[in-house]
């Protein structure tokens, strides 16, 4: 009896269903703004964003959400942006991002002193940003610029994304792990991390776990590192600057300088990519060529080859494809029903209600 009344209470609790929200700037669904739909929601529930010709503000993320973009559509001219921060706070562990276009000033005189267009907040864990633009525009040489910046405790899982400084002026960096304890950590995989004028990864704690794979680093240097604990695997610097300054295992990366110390590093020849724009990702198609010296690892479901080819190391294009409503190219759950009551027959069945790919 006492595991019937435990079954009844978390069946219960699984059948308040989560709950999909959409948002589009045109006023075509019930919000206009993200954070309007974010105020609404409760843990657990989707919210979707439609692409848009203007831009929508910054939000911040105080419960778990999963939040879809649409990407940018060249060909309107329309992209899920945001034109402000977007932090994540420790009630929002587990937050989901994915397929938006952030593009912001960062700059040290915002958000208490600290420069950064995505903020991890201290103690939030288990974020994922994942197929996003993340583009800083500030210029100016005397302000300390982030894209994404992870205070203590944070832990965060960022793939498939482009790390863009539009600007060349000194103190920009990409991904920042703040001093202090505990650590923040992260996984970083099949990013591309553009014109850091610094460095693009800067870790400053030395227990921070930080592993970093298939990243292209068009830029300047790639990590800073204080912690050995950092690994970088299969990754490729385009430029003749340093790949890892301070501790850490570099291994199977390709750089435009000296190969870094570690197994099996191999120097920069050749023509790698098929149309490589420095500083310019938009512009780019980071493929590898026909004649690359970089290996093709074959076609990983996680994170996913767009085009089932040759796009292992970095990403494609820049950005990834437009996506309508920000509905992802997979499968997944938006809602999960389980019955209140124990069948007699023994069989419980489970309804749920998702997606199978772009508009189904």
């Amino acid at each position: 009896m006492k595991f019937l009344i435990i079954f009844l209470v978390l069946a219960q609790a699984v059948a308040s269903f989560a709950t999909t929200r959409y948002v589009a700037k045109d006023g075509s669904a019930p919000y206009t703004e993200v954070q309007n739909a974010i105020n609404a929601s409760a843990a657990g529930d989707t919210i979707l964003v439609a692409p848009s010709a203007t831009t929508y503000n910054g939000f911040n993320v105080d419960r778990r959400l999963v939040l879809f973009g649409a990407s940018y559509d060249q060909t309107a001219g329309k992209a899920t942006k945001i034109a402000g921060i977007v932090e994540i706070f420790n009630a929002g562990d587990s937050t989901e991002l994915i397929s938006f276009w952030l593009r912001f000033s960062a700059g040290s005189t915002y958000q208490d002193s600290v420069g950064a267009i995505m903020r991890l907040r201290s103690g939030a864990t288990g974020v994922r940003v994942s197929r996003c633009l993340i583009e800083n525009t500030n210029g100016s040489s005397s302000q300390w610029k982030y894209a994404i910046h992870l205070n203590i405790g944070a832990t965060a899982i960022i793939d498939a994304c482009v790390i863009w400084d539009s600007h060349s002026n000194g103190g920009n960096e990409g991904i920042y792990f703040v001093a202090g304890s505990p650590a923040a950590s992260a996984t970083i995989t099949n990013c591309l991390f553009s014109h850091w004028t610094s460095y693009a990864i800067e870790v400053r704690n030395s227990n921070t776990v930080c592993h970093v794979r298939h990243c292209v680093f068009d830029c300047s240097n790639g990590v800073s590192s204080s912690s050995t604990f950092l690994t970088a695997q299969n990754c490729v610097l385009a430029s003749t600057g340093t790949f890892l300054y301070g501790s850490g295992l570099v291994t199977y990366c390709a750089t435009g300088g000296t190969a870094p110390a570690g197994e099996g590093n191999f120097t920069w020849t050749g023509t790698p990519f098929v149309n490589r724009v420095a500083n310019a990702p938009l512009s780019s198609d980071y493929h590898l060529s026909s004649g690359s010296m970089l290996r093709d690892v074959g076609n990983p479901i996680s994170p996913p080859d767009l085009d089932g080819s040759r796009a292992d190391i970095g990403i494609y294009g820049g950005q990834t494809p437009f996506i309508a409503w920000g509905i992802p190219p997979i499968p997944f759950v938006l809602e999960l029903e389980v019955p209140v009551t124990v069948p007699q027959n023994g069989v419980l069945h489970i309804g749920a209600r998702g997606r199978i790919g772009p508009g189904n």
